[in-house]
């Protein structure tokens, strides 16, 4: 039941909050692919909204500095 709401925590307006999410998903596939599961490759969605959120996060580091 949780992992099924991690994803959309992404999108949540606290950035620790975020970076957590961010964290554990990746922790959650990388046990998922040691134990060869079925669910070792995210969802296209996945993929798309945390490279959005990479993205942002990067421009809005550039703009700080």
């Amino acid at each position: 039941y949780a992992p099924e709401k991690i994803p959309g925590l992404i999108e949540s307006n606290d950035g620790d909050l975020r970076n957590q999410a961010g964290e554990t998903i990746a922790v959650l596939y990388e046990i998922a692919r040691d134990i060869n599961s079925v669910f070792a490759e995210p969802p296209e969605s996945l993929l798309i909204t945390l490279e959005k959120k990479a993205n942002e996060s990067a421009k809005y580091r550039g703009k700080k500095e």
